[in-house]
């Protein structure tokens, strides 16, 4: 039977008669940067990075039906997987937040989707498109407007993100390493482990008799994969002050010798993952409370951020300078359970 992703896209708050709906827009330019099939319903995607493919159906969100399990075909798995909720981003310096904000809407949205069974939790994003450069958005009005979506988003575990879907705007930002706009969609898009992803031999893994289920895949590569010879130090560095400095004997781990290393090794990277996700739960608590200026909570989130990435490092998810490489790090990220919610999307804000 065929295992295929769904990824949920629905258009919420404002819009003019004449605006093509914003989901339709995304769905469009996702459609054009990845590999794709346009002769089903929506169109599906074909995610291919270095440690998977995955076949992902971009569907519309169907509030009403009863049940999001129904499929006509039979021999199609579908799993719900993913949802983006997507609006035209009509905020104006010179109207009134409340007037302009699609938050009241989105909530419904959101609400029904859960209610039908079709709010997949491994990506999550709410998309403000545009289609030219994002307006100025320095006044305090629109600061307080983003910092309101920020924390929707915290609550219900979203990414907010603001992407330029125009055809200059979909080329920008693609090779820096802190992707944001629509190269940030693409990256969370192509970075999930989806339940339908089939997962390549890594190393000298042999090659995976073809037919079999993502799970006996992962089995199978999990089985053969050697594990580091070498020596690693971690690439990322955190400044003396902050809460996720390690310590030194915690910062470098191999198995050159035989007497049990290894376990403690592994022991103090899971506890370092513990600090680094218990911090990322107490700055999205003071992040609600007010207690962090804009300024303070971007810092922090990019810290823990940075702390993360080192982590995985030491987890066995190397850096990589090839084209698929970024892309491939934020899947393992992904594979970190609530870290998206409450890392990367303060990250993005």
């Amino acid at each position: 039977m065929t295992q295929v992703s769904t990824l949920r896209i629905a258009s919420a708050g404002p819009s003019s008669p004449s605006d093509e709906p914003a989901a339709s827009i995304l769905r469009s330019a996702l459609l054009d940067h990845f590999p794709s099939n346009t002769t089903a319903a929506g169109g599906t995607i074909t995610v291919d990075n270095k440690y998977f493919t995955a076949t992902v159906a971009l569907t519309d969100l169907d509030i009403d039906s009863a049940s999001a399990e129904s499929s006509t075909d039979s021999a199609v798995d579908r799993k719900e997987d993913g949802m983006i909720l997507a609006f035209h981003d009509v905020f104006s310096a010179s109207s009134t937040a409340a007037a302009t904000s699609p938050l009241d809407v989105l909530a419904s949205v959101h609400s029904a989707a859960e209610a039908s069974n079709q709010a997949g939790d491994l990506l999550r994003l709410l998309v403000a498109v545009t289609m030219g450069p994002v307006s100025d958005k320095s006044t305090k009005a629109a600061e307080e407007e983003y910092s309101r979506r920020v924390l929707w988003c915290l609550d219900r575990g979203y990414e907010y993100v603001e992407a330029d879907c125009s055809v200059e705007g979909m080329k920008l930002g693609h090779e820096d390493r802190e992707k944001d706009g629509f190269a940030r969609v693409v990256e969370a898009v192509g970075g999930t482990v989806w339940s339908c992803a089939v997962n390549k031999p890594r190393g000298g893994a042999a090659s995976l008799a073809a037919g079999t289920g993502p799970s006996a895949d992962r089995s199978a590569a999990g089985a053969t994969v050697p594990q580091p010879t070498e020596r690693k130090e971690s690439k990322a560095k955190s400044s003396p002050n902050s809460p996720f400095s390690l310590p030194p004997e915690a910062e470098i781990i191999g198995d050159d010798d035989d007497d049990g290393n290894d376990d403690e090794g592994g022991k103090l990277v899971f506890d370092d993952l513990e600090k680094v996700m218990a911090e990322a739960a107490r700055i999205r608590s003071q992040a609600k409370s007010g207690a962090l200026t804009d300024e303070q909570r971007r810092m922090r989130a990019g810290d823990a951020a940075v702390a993360l990435m080192g982590v995985m490092e030491r987890m066995g998810f190397d850096d990589s300078s090839s084209a698929d490489g970024e892309d491939s790090t934020q899947g393992a990220v992904q594979q970190v359970p609530c870290v998206q919610g409450e890392v990367e999307d303060e990250n993005s804000a």
